[in-house]
Formats: C-alpha cells, sequence, structure tokens
C-alpha cells in the first residue's frame, strides 16, 4: 500500500512535469470506477472489526478480487489497468496457495522493516520450506526511509499501473500546442514569368502592336 501511494504521488509530479492537469483524470473515462473504493473499504473492514480473523482476511480478500477484476475487465483498454490486473491476479494467486501473503525474513531485514510488525497479523506468515509460489511472495526489500517494507512481484506491477494511469490521464488535460502562423506570402502560388513578354517576342499570329493592325485595316481597304 505505501508503495502503491509513493509511486502514485511520483506519477503526479512527473504528469506535472509534462504538461498535463490534474483535472485529466476525471475524463479517463474509467468505467465503474466506484468498485474501488468498495475494494477499499472492505479491506478496512476487516483491519479496523477483526484483525486477526484468517477467515475475515479471506473473505475480505475474496470480495477484494471479485471487485478488482470486474473492475479491470471493463478498463482493459485503458493503460495501466492490464498492468494493475495482472498484479492483483499474481497477488491473488500466492494469497490462495498458502492461505496468507508470505513475507521474507530476509527481505524485512534488508529493508531494516521492524520484522516483528510486519507479520504480527492474519493477513501474511513468514516464507519457509514449505511455502507454495515463494516467488510471488514479498521479497523484495523497500528500503523507503518513511515506511521500510518487504513488497512482492504483484504489487511492483500494481503500483506501476497505478503510475500509468495518473500519467496517462493528466497528459490528456494537457493544454495543446500553438498553432504555428503561416508566413506571409506562404501557400500561395509563385506568379509564371513569361520571359517572351519581358524580350518583346510575339507569337506566331499575334499582331504587332497597335500600328501593326493600323496597317493591315488601310491595306484591306486599298
Amino acid at each position: 500500500m505505501a508503495l502503491a501511494l509513493g509511486i502514485a504521488l511520483l506519477a503526479v509530479l512527473a504528469g506535472l512535469l509534462l504538461g498535463g492537469r490534474l483535472s485529466g483524470l476525471i475524463g479517463l473515462g474509467l468505467r465503474w470506477a466506484v468498485l474501488l473504493p468498495v475494494a477499499a473499504a472492505a479491506q478496512l473492514a476487516h483491519a479496523v472489526l477483526a484483525p486477526d480473523s484468517r477467515l475475515a482476511y479471506l473473505l475480505a480478500l475474496l470480495v477484494t478480487t471479485v471487485l478488482a477484476a470486474a473492475f479491470v475487465g471493463a478498463n482493459l483498454t485503458v493503460p495501466g489497468v492490464p498492468l494493475m490486473g495482472l498484479g492483483l491476479l499474481l497477488n491473488s494467486a500466492v494469497v490462495a496457495a498458502n492461505g496468507a501473503m508470505p513475507v521474507s525474513l530476509e527481505a524485512l531485514r534488508a529493508a531494516g522493516a521492524d520484522w516483528l510488525t510486519a507479520i504480527g497479523d492474519a493477513r501474511h506468515v513468514l516464507v519457509g520450506p514449505g511455502t507454495r509460489l515463494g516467488w510471488l511472495a514479498d521479497v523484495i526489500p523497500v528500503a523507503d526511509p518513511l515506511h521500510r517494507e518487504a513488497v512482492s512481484v504483484g504489487d511492483l506491477l500494481v503500483a506501476a499501473g497505478l503510475g500509468l494511469i495518473i500519467v496517462t490521464g493528466m497528459r490528456q488535460a494537457a493544454p495543446p500546442a500553438p498553432a504555428r502562423r503561416p508566413q506571409p506570402g506562404a501557400g500561395q502560388p509563385e506568379p509564371v514569368i513569361d520571359l517572351r513578354e519581358r524580350l518583346g517576342v510575339r507569337r506566331v499570329g499575334e499582331p504587332n502592336g497597335a500600328g501593326g493592325g493600323d496597317s493591315g485595316r488601310g491595306d484591306s481597304e486599298g
């Protein structure tokens, strides 16, 4: 969770530096976005009402997974959403295989985290010889001074997907580049210069000026 929040803040900063606006997130066109706060509420309810109950944790996880899957399926064309979906799928797979998210003690120590606090709830168990899909567990140390923890491959994908969604949405609201004004005469055809007119060369059958016309009339009258 802390990793995703940190990536979200960095994504907002990147979006601003790229000329985007926060208002673009509103027009991103995410469908069924209301499912996300409902899923978060399910997790919060477990953490507040029954933090030590493994059954309550699994039920909350099931509700969250179903809601998140519905949201991802409705927004697969939005950049970043497929990454989030893959990350959630990997996390759900390792939790389903072990009954909780396995956490590596070595990764917690490498990150400088308090490992007793990290595994002191129903959501986590220590990685051991019987751990299934151990490479999907929380085995990646994150030595963030604000929150030291161990995260999973799925967590990284979820955070990356969230960041991509934010940057994409913000850049959609970027102001358009100013149009370049056309230069004077740009796009106008160049005048055709008739060299024969400049040199005084007559075309075949063309009368030779006004005098020639008078002479012709005099001859015909005579």
